[in-house]
C-alpha cells in the first residue's frame, strides 16, 4: 500500500544522503528544513538530524509547528548519540502527531559521509516503519 510520505533533513551531507535514500519512491524528493514546501497532509514524515539541543529557532519553528493537519506519523534518523534529539522528538510530541518510538541512530563525526552499511539499514528501518503504520 503506497502511503503519502517525504523526507527532510538538517545537517550534513550524510543525513541529506539517508534522506534521499529513504524517500526513494516518494512523491516528493528529500527536502531542508525548513523546507521548500510545506509539508500537508502527510501521513508519514521522516526526519533526519543531527542530534542536538541548541537548534536554531527556524529549525524550532519548523518542530512546534508540526501538527496532525501537516504529518499523522513522525519518524526520527538522528546522528549523534542515544538521547541527544529529545528537545526535538518531545516537541513534535507536544506538536500533536504519533513520533514513531522505534528512533534510528547513526554515528556522526566531522565530514562524514553515509556508509553502504547504513544506506542499507536505514533502507530496511523505513520499510519497518511503513509496516508498522500501514499494516
Amino acid at each position: 500500500m503506497a502511503i503519502k510520505m517525504r523526507a527532510v533533513y538538517f545537517g550534513d551531507k550524510k543525513l541529506r544522503t539517508l534522506a534521499e535514500a529513504i524517500s526513494d519512491g516518494a512523491e516528493k524528493k528529500a527536502d531542508t528544513i525548513p523546507p521548500a514546501y510545506n509539508v500537508e497532509k502527510v501521513r508519514l514524515l521522516f526526519v533526519c538530524i543531527k542530534g542536538s539541543k541548541n537548534l536554531s529557532d527556524t529549525v524550532m519553528r519548523f518542530f512546534t509547528g508540526l501538527d496532525k493537519s501537516r504529518a499523522d506519523n513522525v519518524a526520527f534518523i538522528v546522528e549523534g548519540a542515544e538521547g541527544s534529539a529529545e528537545k526535538v522528538i518531545n516537541a513534535v510530541k507536544e506538536a500533536g502527531p504519533n513520533v514513531i518510538e522505534n528512533v534510528l541512530y547513526v554515528k556522526g563525526g566531522l565530514f562524514a559521509s553515509a556508509s553502504a552499511d547504513e544506506i542499507d539499514k536505514a533502507k530496511i528501518w523505513a520499510r519497518d516503519v511503513i509496516t508498522s503504520i500501514t499494516g
